[in-house]
């Protein structure tokens, strides 16, 4: 996955949205604000599904967020150095927003070693000053120097959007809307997680789990898996706490086949934290793979909607939710014709649900 990342999501991505703006705008695109949102958001199962690998645990998933964390930000530390080398426009022709010097200002504060570096490369050129900056200070976020590193990506994003509007405002508007504005893309797709991981586990783990530990408590002699469903939870929770909310928010319930099994889910997630403000924030999506879930899948998306606990997260996603449809384990369920009708047959009447 890293390498279809380097080779060909993180430079094609902005070409396919560029393509966008240039079919809406016309002859202004390039030269306005851009109106193509970062629309795409990659997921990957990778280092997350645990559904029946028992190689995938709590540990591995905590190395394999790293992995694509710090390859993302390393990515964006580069593209960040070759866009802000080629600002080379002088304050005199190009003069910098009471906003840009205010972000300089504060990068000093920050660390007058890194802007007198900076200033040497660039000496009357402050938009490349300040973006040589933050690219080295995307260097010491993958290095977790907590006086230097971006603590989250909307900080950097909030950045470059400042050396953008600054160009804009001095005229140089093909500099601010060209490879300044696709590093915004890829910044607003590839965030400081790369992609969002996907947890996915089976409905009886977790049935069996809740059992464990209400027969035992929290703390008693619980079964290995038990202890593992509970690192998983609490390594969502430490991913979503360095890395952000979206690189570990979707959690798969395999072989779903009542509103219980997602209530299971909030239970666990809740039982494996002393504290509540440290319980993640999850999107629990039900996975309806056999034949029977498939016919029953309405039923259970409205049984679903009874528990408190997914009200409360579709007040928080603007009453946005997932469902998943398997193919394979419905095909070796009933065959490959019958489970086609079926997957059908269910898209359709969770359509109109």
């Amino acid at each position: 996955i890293l390498d279809i990342f380097d080779n060909t999501l993180f430079n094609t991505i902005p070409k396919v949205y560029r393509r966008f703006d240039d079919w809406v705008l016309g002859d202004k695109a390039g030269l306005v604000e851009p109106v193509c949102p970062a629309f795409f958001h990659p997921g990957s199962w990778i280092g997350s599904d645990r559904d029946g690998n028992p190689n995938v645990t709590a540990k591995v998933s905590r190395a394999v967020a790293r992995k694509f964390s710090d390859h993302v930000i390393a990515a964006l530390e580069e593209a960040t150095r070759t866009v802000g080398r080629n600002l080379t426009m002088e304050a005199e022709t190009t003069p910098p927003s009471a906003e840009l010097k205010n972000l300089w200002s504060h990068q000093k504060e920050m660390s007058e070693r890194l802007t007198d570096k900076a200033a040497l490369i660039s000496t009357k050129e402050m938009h490349r000053a300040v973006m040589l900056v933050m690219a080295d200070r995307l260097h010491y976020t993958v290095e977790r120097d907590a006086d230097l590193m971006y603590h989250s990506c909307d900080d950097f994003l909030n950045d470059l959007k400042v050396v953008q509007r600054s160009l804009a405002a001095a005229g140089a508007k093909r500099s601010a809307y060209g490879p300044l504005q696709d590093l915004i893309w890829q910044t607003e797709t590839f965030g400081f997680h790369m992609v969002e991981m996907e947890f996915r586990q089976h409905s009886v783990v977790h049935a069996r789990a809740l059992k464990d530990i209400h027969e035992n408590g929290i703390h008693g002699d619980l079964q290995p898996m038990t202890r593992e469903v509970i690192d998983t939870f609490r390594a969502i929770g430490s991913i979503q706490k360095r890395y952000g909310k979206k690189m570990a928010h979707r959690y798969i319930i395999s072989f779903t086949k009542s509103a219980q099994h997602v209530a299971d889910v909030f239970e666990l997630a809740h039982l494996s934290f002393a504290h509540e403000e440290d319980v993640p924030e999850l999107d629990v999506i039900p996975l309806f793979e056999q034949l029977e879930d498939l016919e029953d899948c309405v039923d259970v998306l409205d049984q679903m909607l009874t528990l408190p606990v997914v009200q409360k997260r579709l007040a928080q996603t603007n009453r946005r939710m997932e469902v998943m449809l398997g193919y394979s384990d419905s095909s070796k369920d009933a065959g490959p014709t019958t489970a086609m009708l079926a997957l059908h047959s269910a898209q359709e009447r969770i359509a109109k649900w």
